[in-house]
């Protein structure tokens, strides 16, 4: 025998389940838990909580009391003696631990995901650092699956557990997570922004700095798991078709750089069939010296239709755009830029093309001749003023 006995040991039942909990003895390095059926009788089960101050029992037969020791173990070897016996009863009106909670860092805060309890009305979430206790008190009270703790230490481990709550009250805990905040971490997307229309939703969120991609999460309840709508994409509007009209949906985002950002705030909307509005998307291109498909990112795109409404907007970089929420109806788009020729083409919008992409819509040079390879000003000549412009091309300059 060696090490000091776990004090502080409290138990949580739950639908065949249950969870024990003690306080943290100082230099222990591992804890053994003893379930037995009778009090001080011989273990029906006995393992290890690979240092952990927590263990969930799962499996246990409902409304038959359960018997808990607990021994802690100093790294020189042996067990203390037992903590004091603690009884529970699992009870099957008791919702289920929570599953698969999993953390992920961001900067100055951690968002946490975990697996959808039946008939849960609610979490409560509960948190503790390095050698603290559990709280008594839960630390949040989300209504679904999902939970992003802010205002935290960067380079601090936080500890959570997680239990789902009915009518008669909150159930055993979920297996322990832990995840440390650090400053390095891809930010999480901010103002994201949905709007519904006719069977589809469009999100937006500012742009991330270094981020490389986004995964954006269409999930059925708040917190939910992500469904088939969900996706990744490398801009910052996310159109998702082929949704039910009356049907709420929730989204978050999360940016990927040097790695995955912590979920931005959810945003949810609701499809509506008398909305009558989708969007127009395309990418604005040009061909100089042997060189195709370089966006052009300082045109100027505008959506004219019948009765003087117009819609206007500017490409990215890389010369892609999109028109958000425009009215089912029949319109000219028409795209200009410096020193080229305007384009224009025909579009229709309707119930049946709720988001209209646009073929790659060249615009030609009538100043950039074709018999002398690389001129791309024009001048005849093909020098270092041609690769200038060429440059001013790709940077968006021109």
């Amino acid at each position: 025998m060696g090490g000091v006995s776990p004090t502080g040991v409290a138990t949580v039942p739950g639908n065949r389940q249950l969870t024990v909990l003690w306080e943290p003895v100082a230099g222990a390095w591992n804890y053994a838990v003893t379930l037995a059926s009778s009090a001080g009788g011989p273990s029906i089960w006995w393992g290890q909580t690979g240092g952990k101050p927590e263990f969930t029992a799962i499996n246990l037969t409902n409304d038959q009391t359960y018997y808990i020791r607990i021994q802690s173990q100093p790294p020189d070897g042996g067990s203390s003696a037992y903590s004091a016996e603690v009884s529970v009863i699992p009870t099957v009106t008791l919702p289920q631990a929570p599953t698969y909670l999993d953390v992920t860092p961001g900067n100055g805060q951690l968002s946490l995901t975990w697996t959808a309890v039946t008939g849960a009305t609610g979490y409560r979430v509960y948190r503790r650092t390095e050698e603290t206790l559990w709280p008594s008190d839960p630390l949040a009270l989300p209504a679904g699956t999902l939970f992003t703790d802010t205002g935290l230490v960067n380079g601090t481990k936080y500890y959570y557990i997680v239990a789902a709550v009915n009518a008669q009250g909150a159930g055993a805990w979920s297996p322990e997570a832990a995840g440390t905040p650090t400053a390095n971490t891809t930010p999480a997307p901010v103002h994201v922004a949905v709007t519904p229309s006719n069977m589809q939703a469009t999100v937006t969120w500012d742009p991330v700095a270094g981020a490389t991609a986004y995964y954006v999460t269409v999930a059925t309840s708040p917190g939910g798991p992500a469904t088939g709508k969900s996706g990744n994409i490398t801009g910052t509007i996310f159109a998702v078709t082929g949704l039910d009209n009356g049907q709420p949906y929730y989204f978050r985002v999360q940016a990927t750089g040097n790695q995955w950002s912590a979920f931005s705030a959810e945003v949810s909307a609701i499809p509506n069939p008398d909305a009558n509005v989708g969007n127009i998307s395309g990418q604005v291109s040009v061909n100089f010296a042997g060189n195709s498909s370089l966006g052009v990112g300082n045109a100027a795109v505008s959506l004219q239709g019948t009765g003087g409404t117009s819609y206007s907007t500017t490409p990215d970089a890389g010369g892609n755009f999109t028109l958000l929420n425009v009215p089912f109806g029949n319109y000219q788009l028409v795209i200009t830029a410096p020193d080229m020729d305007p384009v224009t083409q025909n579009v229709s919008l309707s119930a049946g093309s709720l988001n209209v992409t646009l073929p790659q819509m060249v615009v030609s040079s009538s100043t950039c001749p074709t018999v002398i390879p690389g001129d791309a000003n024009g001048d005849g000549l093909a020098n270092l003023e041609d690769v200038i412009y060429l440059l001013q091309m790709f940077s968006g300059v021109r």
